[in-house]
């Protein structure tokens, strides 16, 4: 069982066990444990402050006592070699926002240094294959390639930034101790060896498809700008995307996909960057106003 940070090790369990016993949402969690912060220890146990937390999560003590029981044992299946962090420790980055808890394998330093989302279809052409390789080769000359370990573009990513010798960081929509996909296990365990994975949740957690959604916003907060290869409307990449816009980061797409008819998503972002080809990708993060692309209203207003 990890103990590198006893506090925050023991703040995770009581946040778990809130979760499970109250059946919340993560939003519905994190502020619940927020005001538990300001009520009493959450490092010290459930049964210290059991008035507080029965009244704050309305649940009784009986579900309080069986939800932690069952976190407890659920952590108990942690790696040596798993860090948990919250917003109070060291390894912690300021961008990161949106949950409280993340499970870190591997270089946690890189969690600070700046980075790239690389993301795109789990079916790519060859063409955006090849776009994802040279993304990283020239990218990873000066970021971290961060990409979500999903099949197709994603792989590709983190693929060619370990056969380049570049750090990679994959955000799991899992939990950190899971593989998934299958195929990309031994792909998990080398990133956990020569980058870093990166998940917010818990070992207690059973995996629900807004998982992959909430890893979509982390990845988000993680990189300093993201690059959508190729996707379909309804990608996770395209929502990734979205998400880093809002946070008013940059978004770069190739020319010929941004102009591309049959796709709808590349005229949802206000003012990407685009650019013509792969080759491109390093000098459209560095300046990035050579390839923005505004559109007419905005133009107007301006």
């Amino acid at each position: 069982m990890v103990r590198q940070n006893e506090r925050t090790f023991l703040e995770a369990i009581n946040y778990e066990t809130i979760l499970l016993a109250g059946r919340f949402s993560d939003a519905k969690a994190v502020k619940c444990f927020n005001r538990l912060r300001n009520w009493c220890d959450t490092a010290q146990s459930i049964g210290e402050n059991l008035e507080a937390y029965s009244f704050l999560t309305g649940c009784t003590d009986k579900e309080l006592y069986k939800a932690q029981t069952a976190v407890v044992k659920a952590f108990e299946k942690l790696d040596s070699d798993t860090l948990i962090i919250t917003n109070t420790d060291p390894e912690w980055a300021d961008n990161i926002k949106s949950p409280l808890f993340l499970y870190l394998k591997g270089d946690s330093s890189l969690l600070k240094e700046k980075s790239v989302s690389i993301v795109g279809t789990r079916q790519p052409s060859d063409k955006g294959v090849h776009r994802a390789k040279v993304s990283a080769d020239v990218l990873g000359e000066r970021f971290v390639i961060t990409s979500g370990l999903a099949r197709g573009i994603d792989g590709v990513a983190h693929i060619e930034a370990l056969a380049m010798g570049y750090k990679t960081i994959a955000v799991l929509g899992t939990p950190i101790e899971m593989y998934y996909p299958p195929e990309h296990r031994e792909l998990q365990d080398l990133i956990a060896h020569s980058g870093l994975l990166v998940s917010e949740f818990s070992p207690a957690r059973t995996i629900q498809q807004y998982f992959f959604i909430q890893r979509n916003q982390l990845m988000s907060e993680v990189s300093d700008a993201s690059l959508v290869v190729e996707s379909g409307d309804n990608g996770g990449g395209v929502r990734q995307a979205k998400y880093s816009e809002k946070q008013g980061k940059n978004v770069l797409i190739f020319e010929d996909v941004y102009g591309d008819p049959d796709l709808k998503w590349p005229g949802d972002f206000s003012e990407p960057v685009v650019i013509p080809e792969a080759g491109n990708a390093l000098e459209g993060i560095l300046n990035p106003e050579k390839f923005r692309v505004r559109k007419q209203a905005e133009l107007e207003l301006k």
